[in-house]
């Protein structure tokens, strides 16, 4: 899965950052962290 895929992945679901990390194939923790955070910022996520 791709990046570009991450908005549909987590739409309306809990998830954890360890899960999201294993769905999207090739993504490392930094480029995972980097993109919840400018979703976060975007209010597109939320942290809970």
């Amino acid at each position: 899965m791709e990046v570009s895929h991450l908005g549909t992945l987590i739409e309306g679901n809990t998830l954890r950052f360890m899960d999201l990390l294993k769905e999207i194939d090739g993504i490392g923790t930094k480029m995972l962290s980097k993109e919840l955070q400018d979703f976060e910022m975007n209010n597109l996520v939320s942290e809970q």
